[in-house]
């Protein structure tokens, strides 16, 4: 997860970056490449936040889930989506109650 948010967010960085200039008050798809941005900003520093936090004991599972079922239904990235629902599918397997 930490590798697929820190690249989204240099893609994504890098795109705002070199968006064509000038840019047009309206410029809808502008706004929706900074709030994507964004989005992968926060959910990298989440992800680094419950790493650091975490020892893998069953207390530290509950911020994963609570990750997990905030952002896998809301994702517009069809590969982030995909690692969160393995990510749960792994948890429930594992017996890891939520």
């Amino acid at each position: 997860m930490h590798a697929h948010f820190e690249e989204r967010s240099k893609a994504l960085s890098a795109e705002v970056r070199s968006y064509p200039t000038p840019i047009a008050r309206c410029d809808e798809q502008l706004t929706k490449l900074i709030e994507q941005r964004d989005n992968a900003l926060q959910r990298l520093n989440l992800v680094r936040q419950i790493s650091s936090a975490s020892n893998l004991g069953a207390k530290s599972l509950a911020p994963i889930w609570e990750f997990v079922d905030k952002h896998w239904s809301n994702s517009d990235d069809p590969q982030e989506s995909d690692l969160l629902r393995r990510l749960r599918a792994a948890l429930v397997e594992a017996g890891a109650n939520e």
